[in-house]
């Protein structure tokens, strides 16, 4: 009905050493949520990565409090790299991001 549900993308670097990396950004309106949208949205992303090479990891930053997410990349695969502090300001409130990686190489 011309609703946005959500998004996925891929983001590759200006930088030839890490073609075979790709950033991933991905987002459920929260009208959407809880109803495997972001699990299907995180598959075809993965799926379509597999399938152009030279892409052989997807990487993501999550805010360490959105639980959800969390959850979300643990369970398809990614794996905890690390967890920046204070990288951003909210409401001049810190919030600590985790980095996540997957090899689909």
């Amino acid at each position: 009905e011309g609703e946005i549900m959500g998004h996925v993308d891929l983001r590759g670097h200006n930088n030839s050493a890490i073609d075979h990396r790709a950033l991933l950004g991905l987002g459920v309106s929260r009208h959407f949520r809880r109803q495997g949208l972001a699990t299907k949205l995180l598959e075809f992303a993965c799926g379509w990565a597999n399938e152009n090479r030279p892409l052989e990891w997807i990487d993501i930053e999550v805010p360490a409090v959105n639980q959800p997410a969390v959850a979300l990349y643990l369970k398809n695969g990614f794996e905890k790299k690390c967890e920046i502090p204070d990288l951003y300001r909210i409401d001049d409130a810190p919030e600590s991001v985790i980095r996540w990686a997957k090899n689909i190489g």
